[in-house]
Formats: C-alpha cells, sequence, structure tokens
C-alpha cells in the first residue's frame, strides 16, 4: 500500500526515513527473496554489510535508537497501519554493539520492539529503512585512567590492559551509542 504511505516519515527523535522501496520500483540492487506484506512486495536485503545489497550505504541506515523511536511511536506494529510499514520480518540497523571484542549486528523487530544481535555475518534477508539523508559528522574521543599527560600516552606494565573508553558523538555532541567507528 505504498501508494498511500509517505514518501517520507519522522520519529519523535528527529529521524526522518524514507519510504522502502517495493518490487518492481527502480533500485540499484537486486534481491532474491521479497516478502508479501500490506498488499506489496517489499524489497529485502541480505549481507548489507559488503556494499553488495542494500538500499542504502550503512551512514544511511536507521540505527537502533531511531527503530526505537519508532516503535516507541507506533508501539505493538502499528507503523503497519499508521504508516503502512512491513512488520513481518525484522529490521536491520546501521549501527552496530561491541561486547567485548566482538562486534554484533543489531536488527529490531517493529512488531513487538524487541532489540537482537548477531555476532556472525548479517547474512539474513531483512527489511532496510534508510534515512532521509546520511549521517555525518561523526566524532571519536578516546579517553584512558592510565593515561600519562607528560607522556602523552597511556602507560601500563607489559603485560597488562590498558583500560579505554570510547564515546562517539554527532556535531550536535549527541552520543551514538553503538555506532560503528570504522
Amino acid at each position: 500500500m505504498y501508494g498511500h504511505m509517505p514518501e517520507t516519515f519522522t520519529a519523535s527523535n528527529g529521524a526522518e526515513f524514507k519510504r522502502p522501496l517495493v518490487v518492481g520500483e527502480p533500485h540499484r540492487r537486486r534481491t532474491r527473496i521479497p516478502i508479501f506484506e500490506t498488499n506489496e512486495y517489499w524489497v529485502m536485503v541480505n549481507s548489507f554489510n559488503t556494499g553488495n545489497y542494500g538500499g542504502c550505504p550503512m551512514n544511511q541506515m536507521a540505527a537502533m535508537d531511531d527503530f526505537t523511536a519508532l516503535y516507541n511511536d507506533h508501539p505493538s506494529g502499528k507503523v503497519a497501519t499508521d504508516i503502512g510499514l512491513p512488520v513481518g520480518k525484522r529490521w536491520w540497523a546501521g549501527d552496530s554493539l561491541l561486547k567485548g571484542s566482538t562486534l554484533y549486528w543489531q536488527y529490531k523487530d517493529l512488531k513487538t520492539g524487541k532489540d537482537y544481535s548477531m555476532s556472525e555475518n548479517p547474512g539474513n534477508y531483512y527489511l532496510q529503512l534508510c534515512l532521509t539523508t546520511s549521517r555525518s559528522g561523526l566524532n571519536i574521543a578516546l579517553s584512558s585512567d592510565a593515561w600519562n599527560a607528560d607522556k602523552s600516552a597511556a602507560v601500563a606494565k607489559k603485560g597488562e590492559t590498558i583500560p579505554m573508553t570510547v564515546t562517539v558523538t554527532n556535531d550536535a555532541g549527541s552520543r551514538r551509542p553503538g555506532w560503528p567507528y570504522c
């Protein structure tokens, strides 16, 4: 029912989304398995992190906090009736989660609001929601209690771990938890 769906819509956190494409619309990438829901065949993506598939680059994909705001605005799958988005599959997030030394890809269920993550290659077919513009101005700051200002370096004895805190912010200074740094 994309004919009745707005071309763009905004979540309460200010994230502005583009309407996802349906099968048959111009699309620079191919999909093998569409999902039929709300009277449309929606384009799903596979292995979006490789650059080979996906409706937008990583820095234009909706982040987990964007999906959370969208879900909170339209809980329990109401994004289907309120906006027209399908809820039968999960949605890839453009930000990842670091647990220990392992990077986890995140995705959200807009029907239940549940967050998921996986450490393996995100090759499953899920939906992808793109922002109207790419995110820009990500700033990375490193801090450590082991920092020695006289040496301009973090200092530790051989074999000791140096604790580091990585903070990622946007140009406005808002923190971006889980945002990939590469």
